[in-house]
């Protein structure tokens, strides 16, 4: 299949929900390209709920992530999702919470730490978008930071509620992720692509596969604040994952061990 008759997967490319779907499409070797587009551009090629990741396959959009792994797991070559009945319902709630629970929480408490360095935030958001969009991100910078606060609510109180958060639901998968490797069985699934990716920026974990923040551009308590992070069970289990999985590609991957 050549790129253009490939789905179309539109991505802000810092965003975590995009990359849990570009994730999803590597991992099982779904056919797709990405067009990376800057905020607030996205609204142009958006979903009916106004938001990306899209996937463009024809006529058919797909506007959810979760929409996204189903398809990847029908179209690919690896699973994502169980064919156990129960073993499925389980991965099914392990992706909702994290997608309702976790993935607000650490874009909010990241946005807090990042709004206030514009011209990292445009560097971080024109990376792989067209020329065009990355040259006028320097000064629009201001005006998308001022959106993405009023959008999500930052602020410091909300913050701290939301790290707050992110540290409840890392509580509850923490045994598990400590007693064995994967949320539901012996095997990576969606449950699993969705925990590491929607808390890969609360690590920075290297291996992400769209564009994010290097640690030594952060200040110094921010830099503290994520080396401890990676430290802490479940921070360690996704820059694990990442580190052994995340650049594995369809039937070329080999099994993990």
């Amino acid at each position: 299949m050549t790129a253009s008759a490939a789905p179309r997967l539109i991505t802000i490319r810092l965003s975590h929900y995009c990359e849990k779907a570009r994730w999803g499409l590597d991992y099982t070797g779904a056919p797709y390209f990405e067009q990376a587009v800057a905020p607030p551009f996205h609204r142009l090629k958006r979903s009916a709920g106004g938001t990306v990741p899209v996937l463009v396959d024809g006529e058919r959009r797909l506007g959810q992530s979760h929409d996204i792994l189903v398809h990847a797991d029908r179209t690919g070559r690896r699973r994502l999702y169980p064919d156990d009945p129960a073993a499925l319902r389980a991965v099914q709630e392990h992706e909702q919470a994290f997608d309702k629970e976790l993935g607000p929480a650490v874009r909010r408490y990241c946005y807090w730490l990042l709004l206030g360095q514009t011209r990292l935030l445009s560097r971080v958001w024109s990376d792989g978008v067209p020329p065009w969009q990355a040259a006028l991100m320097p000064a629009l910078a201001p005006a998308v930071v001022a959106l993405v606060k009023r959008s999500y609510r930052v602020t410091p109180d909300s913050a701290k509620r939301s790290f707050e958060r992110v540290m409840q639901a890392w509580a509850r998968v923490e045994a598990q992720v400590t007693t064995k490797r994967w949320l539901v069985g012996n095997a990576f699934s969606a449950a699993d692509l969705t925990l590491c990716a929607l808390s890969a920026p609360m690590v920075l974990a290297p291996e992400y596969g769209g564009s994010m923040p290097h640690l030594d551009e952060l200040p110094a308590g921010s830099r503290e604040g994520v080396e401890a992070l990676r430290k802490t069970v479940v921070g360690a289990h996704v820059m694990r994952t990442y580190a052994t999985l995340r650049h594995q590609h369809g039937a070329d991957a080999q099994a993990p061990g």
